[in-house]
């Protein structure tokens, strides 16, 4: 009788692939949900006219097997985030091959804003659009596995992705602005941290070396993962050997293809038509001179606007990350305690900071170290009822700070969610920013801590309960 039931409690294969099956099928449920839900609600823009930004990836994705018909020097900023326009053209391949010569005269950005155009933009976006849905749906994959790995309650892991898919940058932006590299960057980070908690080198490098290509700021992983393999346990020279190859090869790659780029490019100084003439010293490292310029010229604007400069970057990563900077700030000493187990992060938080602290969208990058550290700390702090509390309690935040509940106009969404944005189109709509920040994390603080409270009552009530027994 007891081998019998020793039997039925134990875990099969098969009961391993029904919660496989069942995790995969809930992940790919959310994504549909919060992409099509997003789709409806926000009004896309470059669907018919590319601009800006826009408008370079349209040119690379129209002519990604013949770059010599792109009649225009690139800024190699854009140019050399290759990864995105490639996959879309690769799902889209048959279509544009039948476009033939309609796409043959689309050779320069001003060319995407004409009527005859717009059939070729509209294709470029819809395949496009479908790329950042596999993008996104691989996100929450492996987000999902990340805190797997960590053991964190299935519940609390699912609650984070909802969580996550809430937030403005996560994806929403990328519904509004199509034609961006960021989603397939946050794929490949996502992929890169989960890779650096298993320790997996060859896995690290590939998702480097892709992700870099979407998005510079991946290379900041590379410290992180050095400190990561570097303190495993197995032999020296394994150790040195693995975190050479994930600091050099990513590198290399990255300098080698700025120097051999597939589009006729260039490292264009400054980057932005109204930005002022770029300083002298920039030039003294000329193949890094445009991402030298785009730091000092957000650091340089923002700090025209004063000592609001001090509140601006404190707002900036609190108001990007909602709920979970609430949960964060009430519980600062467990989140430093949990952030020191796993102080390899802390490169990629510092140098990521030092980019993206006046910036939501760069600042954003950080969101894996988030996630992580956000889900070990509910797991340590709240149990039971208190738990679910608390995660409805966060995810209400979020919705309610990145306006989930309705249609909002092209011209304000993207403006009235970045601070660095707002800041230099509107006073009002800065300061309409700052305190809806403010209010809503200070709502979360004071929600959370109200739970805290309930929960110690509740234990000290049992405690007395047992001690009278």
């Amino acid at each position: 009788m007891n081998e019998m039931n020793d039997h039925t409690t134990m875990p099969t294969a098969d009961s391993g692939w029904r919660r496989r099956a069942f995790d995969v099928t809930a992940l790919l449920l959310m994504a549909i949900l919060f992409f099509t839900y997003f789709s409806l609600i926000t009004k896309n823009v470059n669907r018919h006219y590319s601009k800006g930004d826009a408008s370079t990836y349209t040119l690379m994705v129209l002519h990604m097997d013949d770059p010599e018909k792109i009649e225009q020097t690139l800024p190699i900023i854009y140019s050399q985030r290759i990864v995105p326009p490639l996959i879309t053209y690769l799902l889209g391949y048959r279509q544009f091959k039948d476009l033939g010569d309609s796409a043959d005269h689309i050779t320069t950005g001003a060319d995407t804003g004409k009527v005859t155009a717009i059939t070729s933009n509209q294709l470029v976006w819809h395949y496009w659009n479908i790329s950042n849905f596999i993008a996104y749906s691989l996100q929450l994959f492996f987000i999902f596995l990340i805190l797997l790995h960590l053991k964190v309650e299935r519940r609390i892991n699912l609650f984070l992705l909802a969580i996550y898919s809430t937030w403005f940058l996560s994806i929403r932006l990328y519904v509004d602005w199509v034609q961006m590299p960021d989603p397939w960057a946050f794929t490949f980070l996502a992929i890169a941290a989960y890779c650096t908690l298993k320790r997996n080198t060859p896995g690290f490098i590939v998702s480097i070396l892709l992700g870099s290509l979407c998005k510079e700021m991946l290379l900041f992983m590379l410290p992180t993962y050095i400190w990561r393999r570097a303190t495993a346990k197995d032999s020296m020279p394994r150790r040195l050997a693995e975190s050479f190859a994930a600091g050099a090869v990513p590198l290399l790659l990255f300098f080698w293809l700025r120097e051999h780029p597939h589009f006729a490019s260039e490292v264009l100084i400054p980057n932005s038509i109204t930005a002022p003439e770029a300083p002298s010293w920039n030039r003294l490292l000329p193949q890094l001179g445009d991402y030298l310029y785009l730091i000092y010229y957000h650091y340089s604007y923002r700090l025209q606007l004063g000592p609001l400069y001090l509140l601006d970057i404190l707002l900036i990563p609190i108001g990007t990350f909602a709920g979970l900077s609430a949960l964060l700030l009430w519980s600062t000493k467990e989140a430093a305690r949990t952030l020191l187990e796993q102080a390899y992060w802390l490169p990629f938080i510092a140098l990521t900071a030092v980019v993206g602290i006046n910036v939501d969208r760069y600042i954003f990058y950080i969101f894996p170290a988030v996630i992580l550290l956000s889900g070990l700390v509910l797991q340590k702090r709240f149990h039971g009822k208190d738990l679910l509390y608390a995660l409805i309690l966060i995810t209400a935040i979020s919705a309610v700070s990145n306006e989930l509940l309705g249609p909002f106009d092209t011209k304000f969404l993207s403006y009235g969610h970045q601070l660095e944005l707002a800041s230099t189109i509107s006073e009002k709509m800065a300061w309409d920013y700052r305190l809806r920040i403010l209010g809503i994390t200070l709502a979360g603080i004071a929600g959370l801590y109200m739970i805290g409270r309930m929960a110690k009552k509740r234990d000290l009530t049992l405690n007395k309960c047992a001690k009278a027994h």
